[in-house]
């Protein structure tokens, strides 16, 4: 029985305590979206939604060039979240399409 909790708490160790982020050195962050446990969300910081708001003239490729790690899928989908009008240069994903669920990373 010892045996089995030291087993579970290495688990629980290793896959991490919360779970809900994920970064790496240079690496992309995912959010596990906490309504659809299936969906990885693209993390933003707020430095990033700082820049979104203050470049909301710009189209989704040109901040997405400024955000490292970013698509302007996913720059897009972001604007939108926040009520932004910057990325406006693709049509918008029709709210709670599939397309809007998944970025295209997220699917493979």
């Amino acid at each position: 029985m010892k045996l089995l909790c030291v087993l579970v708490m290495a688990l629980v160790a290793v896959d991490g305590v919360d779970g809900r982020t994920s970064k790496l050195e240079g690496t992309q962050a995912y959010r596990q979206a906490s309504s659809r446990p299936q969906v990885s969300e693209v993390v933003f910081s707020n430095e990033e939604e700082s820049m979104l708001r203050g470049q909301q003239s710009d189209t989704a490729h040109m901040l997405a060039a400024r955000l490292p790690g970013k698509t302007p899928f996913d720059v897009q989908k972001r604007c939108i979240q926040l009520g932004l009008r910057c990325g406006g240069d693709a049509k918008a994903p029709e709210r709670n399409s599939e397309k809007w669920r998944t970025s295209p990373r997220s699917r493979t």
